[in-house]
């Protein structure tokens, strides 16, 4: 099971080394957020906006690392760390799923990525809801396994009809040839994910109990905001997934 911007909580706010840290004392996989910044930059952040985590004012791609180096993640101890210094952190001791938040010119933000993993040495894979992204790594970074994000977005959430095509009904997986997708739990099941013959994980499971209502339909979880019991039903839904992803 992945755990989502890490083991969080409290005391180790999500996409910080403490939540990081977390996941591998508990022995969970850690997906986290990758965000450019200005002067070139990449950390581990999920919002475009710096103040639902921080406080501060501002996008953070329009910041530079030394503005944003004293930020605390919700008044805890943690800053909002360098991809390199969670890659040196995690050290290989969990597998890593990179959800890279590139939406505007495809190529920096997935370059920079590419060059700090190709000194990484541990299992990663990749994530995006931009299909051009996953394009992008597989292309220039093939080893790397890749992962069509999506969901059922509604027209108040995301106005452009075409994005929202595509991100329900998966219509670019011609180009971006996803390895597996990963779908929005509350979204499962659907008769899009069902013509998918790929793996999937649900995305923000958010509890033992819809856990145990969506495992049927996925092949396993990313879950945040709870610590998932394993019941006797959910070991053996678990053990039931021939393509589960470890």
């Amino acid at each position: 099971m992945v755990s989502h911007r890490g083991l969080w909580s409290e005391e180790f706010p999500e996409n910080s080394l403490g939540a990081f840290e977390n996941a591998i004392k508990n022995n969970y996989a850690i997906e986290m957020d990758v965000r450019l910044l200005d002067d070139g930059t990449v950390v581990a952040f999920h919002d475009e906006k710096l103040a639902r985590m921080t406080g501060a004012d501002g996008y953070i791609c329009k910041m530079k690392y030394d503005e944003i180096k004293d930020l605390k993640l919700h008044n805890s101890e943690y800053g909002i760390p360098k991809f390199d210094e969670v890659l040196e952190k995690i050290a290989g001791d969990a597998p890593i799923m990179l959800d890279v938040k590139s939406f505007g010119n495809v190529g920096p933000l997935e370059q920079k990525v590419i060059d700090s993993l190709n000194k990484y040495d541990g299992q990663v894979a990749i994530i995006s809801s931009n299909p051009y992204t996953l394009e992008y790594f597989k292309i220039h970074a093939p080893q790397y396994t890749r992962g069509q994000k999506s969901k059922i977005p509604t027209k108040e959430k995301e106005p452009s009809f075409f994005k929202r095509q595509y991100l329900k009904k998966m219509k670019m997986n011609s180009l971006s040839t996803p390895e597996f997708i990963v779908y929005e739990a509350l979204d499962l099941p659907n008769k899009f994910v069902k013509k998918v013959d790929l793996p999937i994980i649900a995305l923000n499971v958010r509890s033992n109990l819809q856990m145990e209502e969506t495992l049927p339909f996925c092949d396993n979880i990313m879950f945040d905001k709870f610590i998932p019991e394993l019941t006797p039903v959910t070991k053996e839904l678990l053990a039931s997934k021939e393509r589960a992803i470890k």
